[in-house]
């Protein structure tokens, strides 16, 4: 079976992606010194309110590689192949995390 995987940039709500079958990683959003994992932790709608309602401006932090490892190794494990789709190297570090 063919599988993908795209970490949260990908804009996919968690409807759209449980109902195409994508699995996903998330990328870390970071407010006030706490951590939130994207599609998760908290909702869009939430990053949303914060954006506008906080003074200080959300951070955003790739997932770890450990992330990724899990899903490769189920996907080995089960003799399936994956597709992986992450932002662009020149714009964020979630493909030196696959990687």
């Amino acid at each position: 079976m063919v599988r993908i995987l795209v970490d949260t940039s990908a804009d996919y709500t968690v409807e759209e992606l449980n109902a195409r079958n994508i699995e996903f990683v998330s990328l870390n959003i970071t407010v006030d010194d706490k951590d939130y994992r994207d599609l998760v932790d908290i909702t869009r709608n939430e990053i949303y309110d914060m954006l506008i309602n906080q003074e200080k401006f959300p951070k955003t932090s790739q997932p770890s590689p450990q992330d990724y490892l899990e899903i490769f190794e189920d996907v080995k494990e089960k003799g399936d192949t994956m597709v992986c789709i992450t932002l662009s190297s020149g714009l964020s570090g979630t493909y030196q995390s696959a990687c």
